[in-house]
């Protein structure tokens, strides 16, 4: 039996009204966000938050040292623009509690 007549003429597949199979009536839709739009890694704040903690662990005078690196490197972590700074925020919290415990 032949299908009902919609009332739309079908003269090709590429013409109007014929839709592949799994295509949206909405437009292009990308499937799981546009792919490149992710932030970069921030190796320096990754950096800050390393030297942070590990500084909190060591004695007096290498872990002021530390605390001060791991300082200047997640205030830079965190100055990058268009950089993850999750971690970074992390390190410069980690850096600055191991200076005042130290001092």
């Amino acid at each position: 039996m032949p299908a009902a007549y919609d009332g739309v003429p079908h003269t090709s597949a590429s013409g109007p009204g014929y839709r592949a199979p799994g295509a949206s009536a909405y437009g292009t839709v990308a499937p799981y966000g546009v792919p490149g739009a992710a932030l970069a890694p921030n190796g320096l704040g990754v950096a800050g938050f390393v030297v942070g903690l590990v500084s909190l662990f060591l004695p007096l005078f290498v872990g002021l040292v530390g605390g001060l690196v791991g300082l200047g490197l997640s205030i830079a972590g965190v100055s990058r623009v268009g950089r993850r700074k999750g971690l970074a925020i992390a390190g410069l919290v980690l850096s600055i509690v191991a200076v005042i415990f130290i001092l």
